[in-house]
């Protein structure tokens, strides 16, 4: 059914890329939802308050944080608000509901029933948070089990919110879900953003300077696919659900590799124990030496590669 005039839950909104995207689309009303305060926070001072962006960005430390990249991040965040608040969502009286909250929390969190469930690259976090007390509930379980009992959970969660006939559509890379055909596959691994030759290098840099400055040893990142497709969809059709349609999806990106990086740079030491001004020191030096070691040529011609898939359900 088209989305005008629609309730839409966006699950996983972050500061609310796919929910400007959705907005396009004309819905009466707009959920978005994300675990994190720090991202909902910031999505609800560029699209609904008047917080002075510059001020707060400045306060918030930004500016130390990140470096040369804080001008046009500033520049990103007050078009991102000119465009919703000028375009048709907006004008036509759409209204946007902004909450920090669990998917496991759904049912009770989100009132009543939505049209349609945007889940953009969403459903790998809440699978990831539940595996420890998971693993602790059912000692002995191999991960891939554990896994599965984390991703039912979340597809019980949605399916407690939409509509008999709601759609949701589901985007996840190529980490989460493996292709069944195994050539394809392994056409997909040679051309995924781990294969790529400048992230390797990258992730080499860090891992040297970790090691020589801290003493922690780390494993360059590899590409690690989790469930089969057809195994996946299995899991949706028990839950409920009808599979309308799995779709596979490459997106090359075409800049530099080291900016590519850049920005993955803060998730790559989530996990890493050193301190804040220490972390931001590293990411600097990494890419300090990255820019002078490989040739700028040589970048530009490694072109990142992005797979995801999209997995189109409708409730039964």
């Amino acid at each position: 059914r088209p989305l005008r005039g629609s309730t839409v839950l966006d699950l996983g909104c972050g500061y609310g890329t796919t929910t400007a995207a959705l907005a396009k689309f004309q819905p009466s009303r707009i959920i978005a939802v994300d675990n994190s305060p720090a991202m909902t926070d910031l999505m609800r001072r560029v699209f609904l308050e008047e917080t002075d962006l510059a001020a707060w960005l400045a306060g918030s430390g930004a500016e130390g944080i990140l470096g040369d990249l804080y001008a046009g991040t500033l520049a990103h965040l007050q078009q991102r608000r000119e465009d919703f608040r000028r375009g048709i969502f907006r004008r036509r009286g759409g209204d946007l509901l902004v909450k920090t909250l669990s998917v496991l929390d759904l049912p009770s969190g989100v009132g009543g029933q939505v049209d349609a469930v945007v889940a953009n690259n969403m459903l790998h976090w809440p699978v990831n948070q539940q595996r420890q007390e998971l693993e602790t509930a059912y000692p002995g379980e191999s991960f891939l089990s554990i896994a599965e009992r984390a991703a039912r959970r979340v597809l019980r969660a949605i399916s407690g919110v939409r509509r008999p006939d709601g759609i949701i559509v589901v985007q996840e890379p190529k980490d989460f879900i493996v292709l069944d055909d195994s050539a394809r596959e392994a056409d997909a691994e040679v051309h995924t953003g781990t294969a790529n030759p400048v992230y390797i290098r990258i992730n080499t840099i860090f891992n040297r300077l970790l090691k020589e400055q801290f003493g922690i040893e780390r494993a360059v990142p590899k590409s690690s696919p989790l469930f089969p497709v057809n195994q996946f969809t299995h899991w949706c059709e028990s839950e409920g659900f009808a599979v309308l349609g799995v779709s596979q999806m490459e997106n090359r990106r075409h800049l530099d590799p080291i900016d590519w990086c850049r920005v993955r740079f803060p998730l790559w030491l989530g996990n890493v124990k050193i301190p804040f001004e220490a972390k931001i020191a590293l990411g600097r030096s990494v890419m300090n030496e990255a820019r002078t070691t490989i040739p700028l040529k040589e970048r530009l011609a490694a072109t990142p590669t992005h797979q995801s898939f999209y997995l189109c359900l409708r409730r039964r």
